[in-house]
């Protein structure tokens, strides 16, 4: 349940400052991880981005399996599509 109210969170917090919702694809795996955060080099958001995703990796260090997706997500998180 808190896992669901964070994400909730994390979207009205980006639908409010123009953030948007981009999918992490995993190299070789076809997996996708979905962040809720802005990355876009030009407008400066990158290192909100990153940010957000060690955050969340922190906050759900509880939920391991959680936690792994998004270690693997932030491993790769170069690999960026647009959705």
């Amino acid at each position: 349940m808190k896992k669901y109210f964070l994400i909730i969170t994390i979207t009205i917090i980006c639908l409010l400052f123009g953030g948007t919702t981009l999918y992490i694809k995993e190299n070789g795996s076809g997996d996708f991880y979905r962040m809720i955060a802005e990355l876009s080099d030009d407008t400066g958001y990158y290192s909100f981005g990153k940010m957000w995703i060690q955050k969340s990796i922190a906050v759900f260090e509880n939920d391991s399996e959680r936690a792994q997706d998004l270690s693997r997500a932030y491993k790769v998180y170069g690999n960026i599509y647009h959705h």
